[in-house]
């Protein structure tokens, strides 16, 4: 940021001169630097018509072999781009200015504009099922971000893009390090997600004992700021744990209170995944005609 804020000093605006200093960032930067500024220019290239020129950019950016995965695969879809491999996908299109959107916020200091850009993309890029891009993606934004709720947002997503990569010991770390944050900033309303999340993890490893300590945390942290949305949640995921064992008449009791919650705050969502789960205990007692009244 510091070494644009110089050249926009010297030059003039950015806007005029933006891709003159693209070219000068793509060969005085860092390696990452480099690496983001020929991929831009190449994007923009690109966009001109000159797919030789973007296609030379993007040769240099391969020599430098870049370790870092979010800029490997954005060189790849670039290049893909080039070649027609894509033949035109709309989303990758949109993913190149994303990306370039990104950059460009990011370096001339609009860090805030930098972090939504990011986790707007990053919605879109787990959905395609692109979890280590999206992680990547997320942890360049945390690098200079200060703002502690929005730190805490960050370290979210990235664990949620580890868990569903199976990266428990990853995602407990940064489930971790956001609670750390929230007891810093005095977040309390925050601890309750970031305890579920750490429960449902414990879950899917079999460590019923640690995730219900953690789940019934949540639930206790739900109550207590009257956050009625984590309080379902809450009991929901306490529920699988007793299903898990065998505990149906315990599962039920938390389901529901679960649903109850759920019908209150209209949420259809939560609403049918509580019953559908209640429906498969009714399904394991062999009770078929109280679990098709849940079904429907």
């Amino acid at each position: 940021v510091v070494l644009w804020e110089k050249l926009e000093k010297d030059s003039g605006t950015v806007k005029e001169n933006s891709r003159e200093l693209l070219a000068y960032l793509s060969d005085v930067g860092d390696a990452d630097e480099c690496c983001s500024s020929k991929i831009e220019l190449a994007v923009h290239a690109l966009k001109d018509g000159k797919a030789a020129d973007a296609d030379a950019l993007l040769k240099e950016v391969e020599i430098n072999k870049p370790v870092n995965v979010l800029l490997g695969w954005i060189t790849g879809k670039a290049a893909g781009w080039i070649k027609g491999d894509d033949d035109g996908d709309p989303d990758v299109q949109k993913w190149l200015d994303g990306m370039v959107e990104y950059w460009k916020s990011r370096r001339s200091g609009d860090l805030e504009k930098a972090v939504d850009i990011a986790q707007g993309l990053a919605v879109d890029l787990a959905g395609n099922g692109l979890h280590q891009v999206r992680i990547e993606l997320l942890r360049d934004a945390l690098r200079n971000e200060e703002r502690p709720a929005k730190r805490v947002s960050l370290l979210l997503d990235i664990a949620r893009g580890y868990r569903m990569l199976g990266m428990s010991k990853e995602a407990l770390a940064t489930l971790d390090q956001a609670l750390a944050a929230c007891h810093q900033a005095g977040y309390r309303s925050d601890e309750g997600p970031i305890l579920n999340n750490i429960g449902r993890i414990y879950h899917d490893r079999g460590e019923y004992d640690t995730a219900l300590k953690y789940l019934e945390g949540a639930l206790k942290i739900g109550r207590e700021t009257g956050d009625r949305l984590c309080e379902g949640a809450s009991l929901n995921n306490i529920s699988t744990i007793y299903h898990d064992q065998g505990e149906y008449d315990t599962a039920l009791k938390f389901l529901e209170d679960s649903l109850k919650i759920t019908r209150e705050l209209g949420n259809r969502s939560n609403e049918s995944v509580t019953l559908n789960n209640i429906s498969q205990i009714y399904r394991k007692r062999g009770e078929h005609d109280i679990e098709l009244k849940y079904i429907e």
